[in-house]
């Protein structure tokens, strides 16, 4: 009886040993089903950033903005992404509402993958600031 409970013992070892090299595999494959968290960058997608739009394409669910960096980037939107006017209220048509013109002055926040969380209208001084929290004042220069 002492032999058969330590070869089912050694079987389960075998076993969980098998499945745990089936789930980390080499060449970064994942398992179907198994999901995956990116690195997080210690504060980049929880700051705002503010930029300028280059393009919209509402149809595509993409946006292009040129960054405080004067590089331009494309970001996808999508079901989660939030979106605010000026007055810090949500604008519930998304980004088919015609508030996003070309060249208009943003602020956002970002997700992974290229993804935006909170997209606003405004990203310049004097503009209510994001959470809803008036306004920053102008700064003496």
């Amino acid at each position: 009886m002492v032999r058969n409970i330590g070869l089912s013992v050694a079987v389960l070892l075998v076993l969980s040993a098998w499945v745990s090299a089936q789930e980390a595999r080499p060449g970064g494959q994942v398992p179907a089903g198994t999901q995956v968290q990116q690195p997080a960058q210690p504060g980049a997608q929880n700051q705002f950033q503010t930029g300028k739009i280059v393009r919209v394409d509402p149809e595509k669910n993409m946006i292009i903005i040129r960054g405080a960096d004067n590089k331009e980037t494309e970001y996808r939107l999508n079901d989660t992404t939030k979106y605010y006017g000026q007055d810090n209220k949500e604008l519930r048509e998304g980004i088919r509402a015609n508030n996003w013109r070309q060249g208009g002055d943003v602020r956002y926040q970002t997700g992974p993958n290229n993804t935006l969380r909170e997209l606003r209208l405004g990203g310049a001084v004097g503009t209510p600031a994001p959470g809803g929290a008036g306004t920053r004042p102008p700064q003496d220069r």
